[in-house]
């Protein structure tokens, strides 16, 4: 097989097995809308950007990909990582056994404006990473990679993300703060910081 047929199926291959890079892993075009239905959710990247001046959480790696086919590999690689970690917060959840049902919460990814759901089934806790976006009442959680990254190895805690501003969350108070604490507990062993580079949005 030809190098640029062998380039051309190793796309298609990518674009099959991950249909959100097809949508931009998403792009900008809703960013403007979410603070009509969240207020000042944008406030939330510019939180993101001054905790990476203050190296509280690891800048993006701006370095251009060598072709699209690299792009997409990147991008790949992003998606992977994020479901991993979002994936480790489930089994958190589910492990938590609390005496009431963590509310279903809805997490916004802001960089590649990718929503995920956490629903509580019974003992398990559910998780579809690249929903559709919240249903009526779930509780909403507006964050982005580097600071998923962060609470996902243990160099940040939610209260501080919180805090900082890098977590901005939205629905009913008792809803919210229940699933402020169930989230707070979880605390993955720290893994340092030069370890877990990676491209970020």
């Amino acid at each position: 097989m030809a190098a640029s047929a062998r380039l051309a199926a190793m796309a298609a291959l990518i674009v099959a097995a991950f249909p959100v890079i097809a949508c931009g892993y998403h792009g900008n075009a809703a960013v403007g809308a979410l603070n009509v239905a969240y207020p000042n959710a944008l406030w939330v990247r510019t939180a993101v950007w001054q905790a990476q001046l203050e190296g509280l959480l690891a800048r993006a790696d701006t370095t251009p990909p060598a072709n699209p086919i690299a792009e997409r590999l990147a991008l790949a690689q992003r998606y992977r990582e994020v479901s991993g970690q979002l994936t480790q917060l489930r089994d958190h959840l589910a492990a938590q056994r609390p005496q009431q049902p963590t509310p279903t919460f809805a997490v916004l990814l802001m960089g590649p404006m990718m929503w995920s759901r956490f629903e509580q089934q019974g003992d398990a806790m559910a998780l579809q990473v690249h929903a559709d976006g919240p249903v009526s009442g779930d509780v909403v959680l507006l964050t982005d990679e580097p600071v998923l990254a962060a609470l996902a190895t243990g160099r940040m805690r939610l209260a501080q993300a919180i805090e900082l501003g890098v977590v901005r969350i939205y629905g009913p108070q008792t809803a919210a703060s229940t699933v402020s604490a169930a989230i707070e507990t979880w605390r993955p062993t720290p893994i340092p910081a030069a370890a877990t580079k990676r491209r970020t949005s």
